[in-house]
């Protein structure tokens, strides 16, 4: 990510007044005496802050400057960036440059002790957000008070770099999740090769002598064979209604959590090998499975925002439009009012974000 424009501003350090007022006081001394000494004395201390001030702007120059951030986070998760700074110059060593966040002048956020000519160095620092959606890393500056600590040298670097922010996702364990009405077909005992394995039963002559378990067979005298459950794709319809209501207190913060919620849910879904899809007031998200689908919605929800009051009811449209004989229904609201309301006769009330335990 290459810099736009370049701001480089000075000030002098403490230290750097404590030799001004000792510059003055020599002057002063060498005008009221007229002794040699002094305007030695002067001018060595004067030589010092002339170097400082030149050597410490020039300190921040002909650096290549590039930052580097993952693509999407979570919310509240401390994530690493990294800082390259590269010396263009041909022949002369840099020293002593601090890196801070521009918002947040005097903490430093790594320092580079030196870089030799043609050569770079790379630091790296954590950066956490508190809010989802899209964001910019805050700018940085590049702070020197080389050679003789005087003068500080400031530059400010501007980076457009910007991350997505998930929402916030932990592992749900909720009986709701295992007992979703209307869900297509479960989990059958298949005679052939299945999934996952089931349980035991004595040999069959005629069964596939590939499914003996021998461990077992040989521990208790008799022959027993392994039964395998056979998974088929089940598929949940999460209806999220984020319609803004005005009578709820707090609206923002219960809408957040109910993002979340929805996010983790759904991802404990896709992780448990779930079909699902996400039905808004103004979008509807296809069904899908797997890593893909789980990316699909964590960039949903990261933008997602509250709907108008009068936007369009989501259940009714997941009611018109689901397939009903094959899909599972979890109605998702921010307003508590609807916590536990039954919207469908036959369909599952509105999910209660006190009944999810997060893992």
């Amino acid at each position: 990510m290459k810099r736009r424009k370049r701001e480089t501003s000075r000030r002098i350090t403490r230290p750097g007044q404590v030799f001004i007022i000792c510059a003055l006081l020599a002057l002063l001394a060498s005008w009221n005496s007229g002794i040699n000494l002094y305007y030695l004395i002067f001018g060595a201390i004067a030589s010092f802050i002339v170097f400082s001030f030149i050597l410490s702007k020039r300190t921040l120059m002909k650096l290549d400057v590039a930052r580097e951030a993952p693509h999407a986070v979570n919310r509240y998760e401390n994530f690493g960036v990294l800082i390259r700074i590269a010396n263009l110059r041909h022949y002369l060593t840099v020293a002593s440059i601090r890196i801070e966040n521009a918002d947040a002048r005097g903490i430093s956020i790594g320092y580079i002790l030196s870089i030799p000519a043609r050569r770079a160095a790379q630091v790296r620092y954590t950066q956490m957000f508190e809010r989802r959606g899209s964001r910019k890393l805050p700018q940085i500056e590049l702070v020197t008070s080389f050679p003789f600590g005087l003068i500080e040298a400031r530059r400010r670097i501007n980076l457009e770099t910007e991350v997505l922010v998930y929402p916030r996702v932990r592992a749900a364990r909720t009986s709701l999740l295992d007992q979703l009405r209307g869900a297509g077909e479960l989990p059958r005992v298949a005679q052939g090769p299945g999934d996952e394995f089931f349980s035991l039963r004595e040999y069959i002559p005629g069964d596939d002598l590939r499914f003996i378990s021998w461990r077992a067979s040989a521990r208790t005298g008799t022959l027993y064979v392994k039964e395998l459950e056979q998974q088929t794709s089940r598929y949940v319809v999460i209806v999220f209604d984020t319609r803004m209501q005005a009578s709820v207190e707090n609206f923002a913060e219960q809408f957040e959590e109910a993002v979340e919620l929805a996010a983790s849910i759904v991802i404990t879904l896709l992780n448990r090998q779930y079909r699902v899809a996400i039905v808004t007031p103004n979008t509807w998200l296809r069904e899908g499975e797997g890593t893909a689908q789980g990316i699909k919605v964590l960039e949903f929800l990261a933008r997602i925002e509250a709907s108008e009051p009068d936007a369009a009811d989501p259940f009714t449209r997941a009611l018109e439009e689901a397939d009903r004989h094959n899909a599972s229904f979890l109605l998702v609201s921010p307003d508590p009012a609807q916590w536990g309301e039954l919207l469908a006769p036959g369909f599952p009330r509105v999910l209660d974000p006190r009944e999810v335990v997060y893992a």
